[in-house]
């Protein structure tokens, strides 16, 4: 039974995605993963940065459009500055060309190795989240979810402690709820935060699934809550 779109689908068929991040968060493995883009088929400057301005297509998922941010570097200020001008000229396009929904990919940290989840320009992207995306829908997406349940499990295995993967999973959502949602909660002031903790190994694909379900929901009721429909 072929089910009939979404007013916003009817208008919009193709939702334009910007994926924000720093440098090494894992932003391309994300891309390519999720959508079927490949690593070398990912739009770069001279440099080897990624070209924001480039709408990448993907051939698994034809109705995203991904645009693929600079990554961030510690004391550079151009990236974000770029990364503004973009949102902000998205904003008066015709819809099929506006901004629809921001990825901000933020890695996980392992409090052992003593890492944070937000320093330097996207803490201040997340400081400043409001006055730079304005109404926008936005996901947090937490990368590399492998390395924590892989740390706790190894936690366990050593203490010899008789688990199952529930109880990892349990254990991870925990510590993400304490070491990411709760920082981000007290720089935002918003109680509700969408999110979904990610990995580009095969064992959690479905949390890819997952992010474009999500994705998709936050979109679409976006659309119907502006009047766009």
């Amino acid at each position: 039974m072929q089910t009939t779109p979404s007013p916003f689908r009817q208008r919009c068929p193709m939702s334009r995605i910007l994926v924000i991040g720093k440098t090494g968060v894992g932003k391309s493995s994300l891309i390519n993963r999720a959508f079927g883009i490949e690593e070398a088929r990912i739009f770069h400057n001279r440099r080897g940065e990624a070209d924001i301005s480039k709408s990448l297509s993907s051939p698994r998922s034809p109705q995203y459009i991904l645009h693929d941010s600079p990554g961030f570097e510690p004391g550079e200020n151009a990236n974000i500055a770029r990364v503004k001008e973009f949102i902000q000229a998205r904003k008066t396009c015709e819809v099929s060309d506006q901004l629809h929904m921001v990825w901000l990919c933020l890695q996980i940290p392992l409090e052992k190795y003593g890492q944070r989840v937000m320093e330097g320009a996207m803490q201040e992207v997340v400081e400043k989240k409001n006055q730079l995306l304005g109404h926008l829908p936005s996901i947090f997406v937490f990368t590399k979810y492998d390395m924590l349940t892989e740390l706790i499990e190894t936690r366990w295995v050593d203490d010899r402690k008789e688990y199952t993967q529930d109880d990892v999973e349990s254990a991870a959502a925990k510590y993400i709820q304490v070491h990411c949602i709760s920082p981000i909660k007290r720089i935002t002031q918003e109680e509700c935060i969408p999110f979904i903790a990610v990995s580009a190994k095969v064992r959690y694909k479905h949390k890819l699934g997952e992010l474009i379900v999500l994705t998709e929901q936050h979109v679409s009721e976006y659309f119907m809550r502006s009047g766009r429909h």
